[in-house]
């Protein structure tokens, strides 16, 4: 199995795209991946891979973000295990985070899944760990910009 995790450094600020995407078929009527994400908890396998990729987070980093498919929190209408990681996946995803490092060098989450523009935080008791959603091709053709500025001021930009 392949997973297509990546990390880029930039000036003192570290992205991880990271694949979460389920490896299970989807339903009989479409095509593709079942919905739900996948910690892919394994040798391996993505939440390893960010373990290790975590530790090796350089001591002068500013900000760390995440590039991924499925965000954390679901809409409230939707079953959270339907769309993304179930309470335990959850708990286990915060886990390795805070494991590292603390709270304050992550920024958030960049997702896409449910297709919304949405802005919060990624759990209800981490505020401060933002999950910004796009709309994608849902409403139109949607563009999301981030400038980080030297002086660690994060500005996202969307554009229709």
């Amino acid at each position: 199995m392949r997973f297509q995790n990546f990390e880029l450094r930039y000036r003192g600020y570290v992205f991880f795209g990271l694949d979460w995407n389920s490896r299970k078929p989807g339903v009989v009527v479409a095509r593709g991946a079942a919905p739900e994400a996948d910690l892919h908890n394994f040798p391996g396998g993505t939440l390893p891979w960010l373990r290790e990729r975590l530790a090796a987070v350089p001591l002068d980093t500013q900000k760390v973000f995440f590039i991924q498919h499925q965000g954390i929190k679901t809409p409230i209408y939707s079953p959270d295990w339907l769309y993304t990681f179930d309470a335990n996946e959850r708990d286990q995803y915060k886990a390795a985070l805070l494991n590292a490092w603390d709270r304050e060098l992550y920024w958030g989450l960049f997702a896409g899944h449910i297709h919304r523009r949405w802005e919060g935080s990624a759990f209800d008791d981490w505020p401060e760990l933002i999950q910004m959603e796009t709309a994608a091709c849902q409403d139109g053709s949607q563009v999301t910009l981030v400038r980080v500025e030297v002086d660690g001021t994060v500005e996202v930009l969307v554009a229709p």
